[in-house]
């Protein structure tokens, strides 16, 4: 009997004592708050879930955008970020919002394909209670809180300018990014004119083409520059491109009537790894430095701090507010650096880690 006892009352020791174990354990885990990508779900509601809505994968720009958000979602804790790629077509990306929706995201953030026709589905979304953030791309006709974006007047600005100088007088050419991707494709004509308006007004500058280039593509870009180079006797003295995708395009049709040797000169965009090459090589004459890794993390940092504080941008400074048709919308914008030259570029995106040096030289 004695032994039985014995026994029994070991028994209950050694569970009273993995009990206590277990117990202390647990709360050692909640005191660190010890949570990885892995563990988000089971965190719970301390996690905002956002959809992160991308227009297309197709030109490096978005490419690296989307990795940046990759890097985020995976570095925070606190955040999970539904990724989603629309591959340029609006209808899926309205079925893509949808989804987010019908998931109970907490925020999204867009930069729609199409911001004429996205406003319907975020609309929803913001009618479901959740907070829409645009990026780089107004939304037209619905109710959102806020945009991030770069100051598209100033890169616009300061590609015009430095054409000017290298070509102050003949025939330009005005390549801009797709009609719908509002409010760039209106902001950078702002900066164009603003740097070229007295020496067209003067006779110096002629404006032989001004035209939107369909999905912001090198193809839509060929074939525009290749209309303008037959309307004028290839007489063209500067080609000012809303991105550099669209300028690798000009750069293809300058090429098709022996042009692309630097005589023409080219600006750009972004700051692509093809656009460093061409401005290495002496084709290209400049584009830009747009951080979009801080565009990206700043677009996440101000949704959260809506979800926070109910709707509120408590932390960061508004410069701007853009019509989209229903209401005024907040801008918080990002500032671009112009890159002319191999020192900039080594010095302005290799050097930051913006580009990979390997991929712009081969080694």
């Amino acid at each position: 009997m004695k032994e039985s006892i014995k026994r029994l009352s070991g028994i209950l020791l050694i569970v009273v004592m993995a009990v206590v174990l277990i117990a202390g354990c647990g709360g050692t885990q909640d005191t660190e708050g010890d949570k990885t990508a892995e563990n988000k779900e089971e965190s719970g509601s301390d996690v905002l879930k956002i959809g992160v809505c991308m227009p297309t994968l197709q030109e490096e720009r978005w490419q690296n955008d989307y990795n940046y958000f990759e890097a985020i979602n995976e570095e925070r804790d606190d955040i999970e970020l539904m990724l989603q790629v629309a591959d340029n077509d609006s209808a899926k990306q309205q079925t893509q919002i949808e989804s987010l929706i019908s998931q109970g995201v907490d925020g999204i953030i867009c930069c729609p394909v199409d911001a004429s026709s996205i406003g319907t589905a975020l609309q929803d979304a913001h009618d479901a209670g959740i907070y829409v953030a645009a990026y780089c791309r107004l939304p037209e006709n619905c109710e959102i809180d806020m945009i991030t974006m770069f100051d598209n007047a100033e890169v616009g600005k300061l590609n015009a300018e430095y054409a000017y100088s290298l070509a102050p007088k003949g025939n330009y050419v005005l390549l801009n990014g797709d009609v719908g991707s509002t409010p760039d494709v209106t902001d950078y004509p702002k900066g164009w004119y603003g740097v070229l308006q007295d020496a067209i007004d003067k006779g110096d500058i002629k404006i032989v083409m001004e035209q939107y280039c369909e999905s912001w593509s090198a193809e839509s870009g060929m074939k525009n520059m290749e209309e303008a180079l037959a309307a004028n006797d290839n007489d063209i003295a500067a080609v000012i491109c809303a991105n550099d995708g669209v300028a690798s395009g000009a750069m293809q049709a300058l090429d098709s009537v022996g042009k692309n040797d630097g005589s023409v000169v080219v600006t750009g965009n972004d700051g692509d790894v093809t656009a460093c090459k061409n401005i290495i090589a002496g084709l290209q004459a400049c584009s830009t430095a747009q951080d979009t890794e801080k565009q990206a993390v700043l677009a996440v940092d101000t949704i959260v701090d809506l979800i926070k504080n109910d709707g509120e941008i408590t932390n960061f400074e508004i410069t701007d507010k853009y019509d989209n048709g229903v209401m005024e919308v907040p801008s918080i914008t990002c500032s671009a650096t112009l890159v002319t030259n191999e020192e900039e570029i080594n010095k302005l995106l290799i050097d930051t880690g913006l580009r990979d040096k390997a991929a712009i030289y081969g080694n």
